[in-house]
Formats: C-alpha cells, structure tokens, sequence
C-alpha cells in the first residue's frame, strides 16, 4: 500500500539538534521510520511510486538541508532505480507578456490587485485557492506547481481545463490548493514553485504576503 500521502515531514520538537534525514519508502517501513523518528530532528518521507516524487525531492532538496538520505524498501525493482538527485537551477523572469499574470501565474480569488505587495486572506480554515500558471518562456503548462509554506510544501491540482484564460491553444493550466490553517501558523508569507514544463528548472520562487480576514 501507499504512505497517506505521497510525501510528508515528520518534526521530532524534542532533538532539534539532531539529523535531518531524507527517505525514499515504501509503506512497509514504516515502522522503521517511526522508530527513526525517535532520534532526529526531523524525517522527510517520499514514496517513489508515487507521481512527481523525483520532482518533489528535487525541490525540497534545493530549499532544504539534510544530513542523510536513505532508501528503504521492500520492492527492489522500485527501490533500486531511485537516485537522490540534487541539481537543479532557478530561472529568473523578464519582460513577461501582460496576458500571462503575474510571474507566469494568476490567482482568481482571495488575492488583492496584482502589485509588488500581493497579499492573501487568511481566515479559520486556511487558505482555499484556484488560478492558472504556465510556463512562459515555453509557452506551455508546468510539469509541476507546489506552494511552499514555511519548511513544508504542498502539491498543487495543476492541468485542470482553463480553456477561459488562452482559448484552445492552452487549455490545462488551471489549479487548485488547500492549505490549512495549522501550517499556516506563525507564518506572514508563501511562495509559489513553477517546475518548468521540461523539468529541467524551477522558476524563481512567486511569493505573496499573509493577511488575517
């Protein structure tokens, strides 16, 4: 069977001291993990099977520090093929065409007028979101969107239709996220990561400001 979710951070508040420690793993070790959990500073587990892992190791890899990473697993033909790969380059923006947003993105509600200071509303349950990205300089729909929010990142429903924002020549680059309130404690900030259509960069980091409603 699978993780509850394909990829999740376990914070041990008691050893913040200790390692941090990257795993790839199927559900059967989690046992392991828990007993792991026990000793560190904090376990980042990742299912291989699961869709957009390698992507998401990518990008957490590249905003975090970790001491170790290991593979644990019982299914060899999954496990063996995993590699921990690091590289990965940030693409700044310039000269965007007004029609694609801000930074390649747009967020349809919950946001105040597109500035330098964007903000979000932040009310008892978190923040509910929809909107389109694409990636501009392509001209084509990420292969990955993800909102970063604090140590935590969450995975956005990208290549939902949007036949509304460029007619039919890109039609699923919509999305939707949810992201509770409990992560969103303590923080006045998020920031949105666009993985390039060809995975081969990320775009620089879109960030808006936290507001309570």
């Amino acid at each position: 069977g699978f993780f509850p979710d394909p990829y999740y951070t376990i914070e041990n508040h008691l050893a913040k001291n200790n390692t941090r420690l990257m795993i790839f793993s199927d559900s059967l070790a989690m046992r392991t993990i828990t007993f792991l959990a026990l000793g560190v500073k904090s376990i980042t587990v990742i299912d291989p099977r699961a869709q957009n892992s390698d992507l998401y190791a990518k990008i957490d890899y590249y905003y975090k520090h970790y001491d170790a990473a290991m593979l644990l697993g019982t299914d060899l033909n999954t496990m063996s093929g995993m590699e921990v790969d690091k590289s990965v380059s940030v693409t700044l923006r310039s000269n965007v065409p007004e029609y694609h947003g801000n930074y390649g993105m747009s967020i349809d509600n919950n946001s105040e007028p597109l500035s330098s200071n964007m903000c979000l509303k932040v009310n008892e349950n978190g923040i509910n979101l929809t909107g389109w990205a694409l990636d501009d300089l392509a001209d084509a729909p990420l292969s990955g969107l993800f909102v970063k929010v604090g140590d935590t990142f969450v995975k956005c429903d990208y290549g939902i239709e949007r036949s509304d924002m460029l007619g039919e020549r890109l039609t699923n680059i919509g999305f939707s996220v949810k992201i509770p309130s409990m992560i969103l404690e303590g923080l006045s900030e998020i920031s949105f990561i666009q993985v390039s259509s060809d995975r081969s960069h990320i775009f620089e980091p879109v960030v808006y400001k936290l507001v309570k409603s």
